[in-house]
């Protein structure tokens, strides 16, 4: 596949995005923070020296709690590995 192919299968998968999330009512609230944890990882490319959204803790190094949750949805839910 050459670049163009590449940026045209990107270009959908944002635009698929972009429909999904307008048209399924999000629940889960730390869906935001998620959200928002990816775009700053995104733009650093990597992850957050220090605490990027708590003001009383501006200065500690960032410490992600919930990796946890995410490889087991990851793993568990997208890979559709069941444990039984």
């Amino acid at each position: 596949m050459n670049n163009k192919t590449y940026k045209s299968i990107l270009i959908f998968i944002f635009l698929l995005s972009v429909f999904l999330l307008s048209i399924i009512k999000i629940n889960d609230t730390d869906a935001w923070l998620h959200l928002s944890m990816g775009k700053i990882i995104w733009e650093k490319r990597g992850m957050p020296d220090n605490e990027p959204y708590l003001f009383t803790v501006q200065d500690e190094p960032f410490v992600y709690s919930s990796w946890f949750l995410v490889l087991y949805t990851i793993l568990f839910t997208n890979c559709s590995i069941k444990i039984e």
